[in-house]
């Protein structure tokens, strides 16, 4: 049998190859060159190595984590969905659980580093703490966070912000076929790129959405979305339909899944 570890790294191989074909219509089906088929496969094998780091980097005292090694933890860690041909966290496409701990870790100590809170002094780093508190307190009744963030450089068009692929609805799919909808869809840019923050509820009728038996955890996504105010419409469950693209709008987003046993962080599943 395959071990979880092992699973999820095929997964992770698998979603990129994956997402570079349906993120780029217009290399589908295109004929590559010896020295395109090489590029790929150095690419390949930087995005495993990238991973292999981030999950060494689990194990380490999160505040002593560097600049870098927030990046692998925002963009190649099991509760990220590769981003893109770029590479980097504004580059292409990310999708990301964002209230998972070691997430919510990294984006921490990512301002910490930008503050430069190694060097304060004790009195400068209390009153830090006071606004970004380091015991990042979790509760059962928090919402699952999924960042979905869409950048124009990706596809070459960088400064044409009209011509970003749009943000789309999207829902939380359980075992069993049921969807469940966004309590907040909050819009944190527009400008050349869209950054959209989704929250599902964890809990319903007292129930966790998922359990320990649940083998994945499954997102699925629909129409577009229109740019607005900052917090956007509640979606209508009733005219939610999963966007079944054609080739021509492979570029929208159908689903994505994360594996449940790949998202154990400190002896306990993350997301």
């Amino acid at each position: 049998m395959i071990s979880g570890m092992k699973r999820n790294s095929i997964l992770a191989v698998a979603t990129l190859a994956t997402l570079l074909i349906s993120l780029s219509p217009g290399m589908y089906g295109a004929p590559q060159t010896a020295e395109a088929q090489r590029a790929a496969q150095v690419r390949a094998a930087k995005v495993r190595a990238e991973q292999a780091h981030a999950r060494e980097l689990l194990g380490a005292d999160w505040e002593n984590w560097t600049a870098a090694d927030c990046d692998l933890i925002l963009t190649r860690s099991n509760w990220v969905m590769p981003s893109g041909m770029q590479g980097t966290i504004t580059g292409g496409l990310l999708i990301e659980l964002r209230s998972a701990l070691p997430i919510r870790e990294a984006l921490l100590r990512q301002l910490q580093i930008k503050k430069h809170y190694d060097t304060m002094d004790a009195q400068q780093k209390l009153a830090f703490d006071k606004d970004n508190p380091p015991e990042i307190a979790e509760s059962e009744s928090d919402p699952i966070l999924l960042y979905v963030e869409r950048d124009a450089a990706y596809s070459g068009r960088h400064g044409n912000a009209e011509s970003v692929d749009s943000p789309q609805q999207a829902a939380l799919e359980l075992s069993d076929g049921t969807l469940v909808m966004p309590i907040r869809t909050e819009a944190l840019g527009w400008i050349d790129g869209s950054k959209i923050l989704y929250s599902f509820p964890r809990v319903i009728n007292g129930k966790p959405v998922q359990t320990h038996d649940d083998q994945k955890l499954n997102l699925v996504f629909g129409a577009k979305l229109a740019a607005g105010e900052r917090l956007l419409p509640l979606q209508d469950p009733r005219k939610f339909q999963i966007n079944n693209a054609k080739l021509v709008d492979m570029r929208l987003l159908q689903r994505v899944w994360f594996l449940i046993d790949g998202l154990t962080y400190n002896g306990k599943v993350e997301y």
